[in-house]
């Protein structure tokens, strides 16, 4: 029999497990958006958002601690993709690199287009997920102004956590506009970064 090929060193085994991690995310935020969509935010339990998604309660709660925080569980973990998609770009224009990173994070979900839209729908459709929604753009707000100001958020980074939130609420409100009126993330995204592009200067060092 030939033996079956499987990870040849430690890094190939972190690699499987986070694809695993980031798999389950996924499916558990779109398990959630499914129910929300169909039944509101107050009909749906914990244990039917673990159910919807094929795993058991325990394993639901390494993503999240409520059914509503289901809903947005990859949107967090994709908050920090955007800021490493953007440390990698370093000495780039910011809003070039962020416009950049922001489609390589879309393009790494393994999820179709239309599915990405509908859960951004349904979150801006009921207070208590629009709620999570928001909280996971202050997310990468923090995590981008990390990367402008080269350090932890903190004392003296006031002016690098107000560039980054400026850019986040464009990448927003462009993902927002590409979920609501359709067409394209790059279109939308390149309509609000006109708005703000006295920010598109250089970052950090090569």
């Amino acid at each position: 029999m030939t033996p079956v090929a499987g990870p040849s060193c430690p890094g190939e085994i972190v690699a499987l497990v986070e694809r695993h991690r980031r798999a389950t995310r996924l499916a558990v935020q779109r398990a959630a958006a499914d129910l929300f969509e169909e039944h509101g935010c107050e009909a749906v339990s914990f244990e039917q958002v673990a159910a919807a998604a094929g795993i058991s309660t325990s394993a639901l709660r390494r993503y999240c601690d409520t059914a509503e925080d289901a809903a947005t569980c990859h949107l967090v973990t994709a908050a920090g993709d955007l800021a490493d998609a953007v440390s990698r770009r370093r000495g780039a224009s910011l809003l070039w690199a962020v416009h950049e990173g922001v489609q390589e994070v879309f393009a790494t979900v393994e999820a179709p287009a239309l599915d990405l839209r509908r859960m951004i729908v349904v979150c801006l459709d009921q207070p208590p997920l629009t709620r999570r929604w928001l909280a996971a753009g202050r997310e990468g707000q923090l995590r981008l102004a990390e990367v402008i100001a080269g350090r932890s958020s903190g004392p003296g980074t006031a002016a690098a956590e107000a560039q980054a939130g400026a850019v986040m609420a464009a990448v927003l409100t462009a993902s927002e506009h590409w979920a609501l009126d359709g067409g394209s993330l790059p279109g939308h995204l390149a309509d609000c970064f006109s708005a703000i592009e006295v920010l598109d200067v250089p970052f950090g060092s090569a």
